[in-house]
């Protein structure tokens, strides 16, 4: 093999780095509206009023507002999540939220 292909293939590599939390700006309202957005769509939730009940978000006018709220929350009571893990993470623990309700209206 020449320089050139050997250099090539090497530049064709994928990093190894693994990113953390804190490689994710949870302070970008982009960032933030695009977990809001992707969470209301796996637990099909409409645009209404209660979340902000079910997540003990008290102060929040709407479920999105409780979203971020909790979103919040949730991550600064987390040790360590690797940001390729955040959004399961965060679909583990709002299911395990929602069923916890559920369990005790029954």
């Amino acid at each position: 093999m020449d320089k050139v292909t050997r250099t090539s293939l090497v530049s064709l590599k994928q990093p190894s780095y693994k990113y953390s939390i804190d490689d994710i700006n949870l302070t970008d309202p982009q960032v933030m509206a695009r977990l809001v957005e992707s969470l209301k769509y796996v637990f099909q939730i409409h645009h209404g009023i209660e979340l902000p009940f079910i997540l003990g978000c008290s102060q929040c006018k709407n479920n999105e507002e409780a979203l971020v709220i909790w979103i919040t929350r949730t991550l600064k009571q987390t040790e360590w999540v690797g940001a390729d893990d955040l959004f399961n993470y965060l679909i583990m623990k709002l299911k395990a939220r929602l069923a916890q309700y559920h369990e005790g209206w029954m």
